[in-house]
């Protein structure tokens, strides 16, 4: 370090020719050479005496090293771990000192290991939930989870599956309760009242399959109890007219309905 900064390139060369036979795989000594290097590259014909332009290689490192660091803490913000401890590692290597990277690494590795270990926890409350069927409790856990790390694909991941998980789990709960209900209404005679009940579960969930079926089912039901009830109204009202005598009116009834329902044909 100090014949470079005396400017004495060759005897550093020298130094670091003898280190490398003694140890070639260095990281000091590979920084150093990397260094000399670039003071060659750099140096420009002065018109009189020596010099050197360590000061410009120098502070021209010092802004590289702060584009870098600069970089890491955005990728620390996007949890981007890998490439962040890529970039320090760039920096160590040409300058194994740095406090400033020595620290943003340590940072780097608690950040890591508190986002795995706050993972960790999160999975294993959100599968103690799904074992009690809390499905609200798993989606809350994710959400709480993706509030303090927004944007992890991971933990984004998570949260979409506990959300469906949710959707479904409502869904099947809320069709158990309109089968319930409507099984009794229908019991007790009210098919009105049953349909109402699959109608307003289909309101929520109108891509029921299921639910879509019986409700259609017991609306066809519904109306063909209705037609066979006003049938045999008019049945009873048409053999009235005719005991009476009156063909003309009893024909008109069934001609009356023919107009309503043209697909009866009895």
């Amino acid at each position: 370090s100090s014949l470079v900064e005396q400017g004495q390139s060759e005897a550093a060369e020298s130094v670091l020719k003898s280190l490398r036979k003694r140890a070639p795989d260095d990281s000091v000594g590979r920084f150093w050479r990397d260094r000399l290097k670039e003071i060659r590259d750099h140096k420009t014909p002065q018109s009189g005496g020596g010099g050197s332009t360590t000061p410009t290689i120098e502070r021209q490192e010092v802004s590289w090293i702060q584009e870098r660091l600069s970089t890491v803490e955005s990728l620390l913000q996007k949890h981007d771990y890998r490439e962040a401890r890529r970039l320090v590692g760039e920096i160590l290597y040409k300058a194994p000192d740095n406090t400033s990277a020595h620290r943003w690494l340590e940072r780097i590795g608690d950040e890591e290991r508190r986002l795995r270990e706050d993972l960790e926890r999160g999975r294993q409350e959100a599968d103690r939930a799904r074992s009690a069927r809390d499905y609200a409790k798993v989606l809350q856990t994710w959400r709480d989870l993706d509030a303090r790390y927004a944007g992890m694909p991971e933990v984004q991941s998570e949260l979409a599956v506990a959300s469906r998980e949710r959707e479904v789990y409502e869904q099947g709960k809320s069709r158990e309760d309109a089968a319930q209900g409507a099984g009794r209404l229908e019991g007790e005679g009210d098919l009105r009242g049953a349909i109402a009940v699959w109608a307003a579960h289909l309101v929520r969930y109108p891509d029921d399959e299921a639910a879509l079926q019986l409700h259609e089912k017991m609306t066809a039901s519904l109306a063909a109890h209705e037609r066979a009830e006003r049938l045999a109204g008019l049945k009873a009202a048409a053999m009235e007219r005719s005991k009476a005598g009156d063909l003309h009116a009893a024909l008109a009834i069934w001609e009356g309905y023919v107009l309503e329902d043209p697909t009866w044909d009895e």
